[in-house]
């Protein structure tokens, strides 16, 4: 099913080669940047200045944020970002 595509992810291994710092265990896959946590995949959608649209489908939750960063990469926000999306997913019921 092609919904399910991002859900997949990709290849951890193959994505660490890039040594990108904020972005340890990621993968990607489809147009997607995919956090692996804990068993499962959370797929996002990352805009260059800090947008980001993040599914965390066994919690139910999909989260959207506008970002206007003054220059790329949104990597640069990741330590702020990922903290706050984690935060979210945890206080959903």
């Amino acid at each position: 099913v092609v919904a399910d595509e991002p859900f997949l992810g990709g290849d951890p291994e193959l994505f660490a080669l890039a040594d990108l710092q904020t972005m340890q265990g990621w993968s990607y896959r489809s147009q997607w940047w995919i956090r692996h946590l804990d068993g499962h995949a959370r797929p996002m959608a990352r805009g260059a200045h800090g947008q980001v649209l993040a599914i965390d489908r066994p919690a139910g939750v999909v989260v959207a944020h506008t970002g206007s960063a003054p220059r790329p990469p949104s990597t640069l926000l990741d330590p702020v970002l990922q903290p706050l999306l984690d935060a979210i997913v945890a206080a959903v019921p």
